[in-house]
């Protein structure tokens, strides 16, 4: 493995326990609309994707008789109040930036989520001193599985995609970080556990692992 300088972090799933708080946003609007929306549909069809490409998919799919662009807003109206109350962190995130942090190594978030949600989490964590960098999917042209976001996240920092380490929980983000000629470390989430990780350079238990590996 060729010397890593930055390390991007997926945000939801990776770094926050944040998944079943977005099936919940997207279940109770659909509800309302006598939709059944389970958790197998989420895990397999939705989970690493945009919400933007989340919406235009659920329109298409239930038959919704409103746009995708304002089921979109519905969703993140109540996203960011179940994400004030039910913000839960991943085992070892902190432990983890510190490390990196502290042998200068940089670290930017590469996430599907809105600039907004980002920018939150960020504040709700107290880390903007550890984040240097971060990229949303509302920046780039293609979400995830592209590597857009990733790349975008590289630049920002200005590290060459071989320098860089991804951090990911889902399938598509994994191949996101491969597209994108970078490295790729899989720390499945309670959702992703079980689903295909070939393309990743390894699968870990927890984040408590990254560090030793690419700092032996």
């Amino acid at each position: 493995m060729k010397k890593i300088k930055a390390v991007l972090f997926d945000m939801d799933g990776l770094m926050i326990d944040s998944e079943s708080l977005h099936f919940q946003a997207f279940s109770q609007i659909l509800k309302k609309f006598g939709k059944i929306f389970t958790e197998e549909e989420n895990i397999k069809i939705y989970i690493g994707t945009s919400d933007a490409d989340c919406a235009k998919d659920m329109v298409f799919r239930f038959n919704l008789p409103i746009s995708a662009a304002r089921l979109l807003r519905k969703k993140r109206d109540i996203f960011r109040q179940l994400l004030k109350n039910q913000l839960i962190v991943q085992p070892g995130l902190f432990e983890l930036l510190k490390e990196l942090s502290e042998n200068s190594y940089e670290i930017a978030i590469g996430s599907s989520s809105t600039l907004e949600t980002i920018k939150t989490v960020i504040d709700k964590l107290k880390i903007s001193s550890l984040i240097d960098a971060y990229a949303s999917a509302e920046e780039v042209k293609r979400a995830k599985p592209a590597p857009d976001i990733y790349l975008l996240a590289a630049k920002k920092l200005g590290v060459k995609p071989e320098e860089c380490l991804v951090l990911e929980d889902a399938p598509k983000g994994v191949e996101a970080g491969k597209l994108a000629g970078m490295h790729v470390f899989v720390v499945p989430s309670r959702e992703t556990k079980g689903q295909d990780f070939a393309l990743a350079d390894k699968v870990l238990n927890s984040l408590s692992e990254v560090f030793e590996l690419i700092n032996p």
